[in-house]
Order: structure tokens, then C-alpha cells, then sequence
């Protein structure tokens, strides 16, 4: 039977046993060691290839470059699905629909009067 053999801890000058951080002291928010949820993707070898060399030039693992670029991209579609473009005929005919008073008709105005099913959680 092989013999196990443990590895001796760090020790300072005074030979007490020196603590090392098991974890780099200052995370990004994208990789930190309470992360617990998981996705897993599947990539050809090209991709994967790509993708390690990108971690490697940017002295990241492949996960947390992903994560990075991932996080990043996701929002920048939700900052673009947030504002509405507009041309500039379209803006000037929206503008002018809002400073026009509403009309309110008798279906809208019955509908505001009568009691509400749910209500509003601020």
C-alpha cells in the first residue's frame, strides 16, 4: 500500500505555520468565491481554443473571461431595449402626441370607476 504523505504548511521565520490566502483578496463581481449558480455551454474547438488563448492574453480563466464578456454584453442589450429610437418624424409626431389633453371616452371613463381586482405594490 503507497504511503501518503502530507505537505508540510509555509512556515514564518519563527517557525509558526504560515496562513496564505486560499482565495486572491479583492474579486471581480463576475468571479467571486461565493458563486454558486452553473451554466454549462458546449463549444467547438476552434471557439474553445479562441477562447483560452483570449483568457491567457488576459491572465484570466476561460470561465471568468466568459462571465466578463457574458455579463458585459448582456447589459448593453438591456441598456439598448431600455430607450426608444426614434426618426426624427417619428419623434415630433410622438412629442406632439403627448401635449395633446387626453380624451377621455365613456368606456375608459366607466373603467376608471369601478373597483380594482389587484392593487399596486410600491
Amino acid at each position: 500500500m503507497p504511503v501518503r504523505r502530507e505537505r508540510a504548511e509555509p512556515q514564518n521565520e519563527a517557525g509558526n505555520a504560515r496562513l496564505t490566502p486560499r482565495w486572491p483578496q479583492r474579486w471581480p463581481r463576475w468571479s467571486t468565491p461565493a458563486s454558486e449558480e452553473r451554466l454549462q455551454i458546449r463549444v467547438g474547438p476552434a471557439d474553445k481554443a479562441l477562447l483560452e488563448r483570449a483568457a491567457a492574453a488576459s491572465h484570466l480563466n476561460v470561465s471568468a473571461l466568459v462571465v466578463q464578456a457574458a455579463a458585459s454584453r448582456a447589459e448593453e442589450v438591456l441598456a439598448e431595449r431600455s430607450s426608444i429610437r426614434l426618426s426624427g418624424e417619428a419623434a415630433i409626431a410622438f412629442t406632439k402626441a403627448l401635449e395633446q389633453p387626453a380624451q377621455v371616452n365613456d368606456r375608459l371613463a366607466a373603467a376608471m370607476r369601478r373597483e380594482r381586482k389587484f392593487s399596486w405594490l410600491d
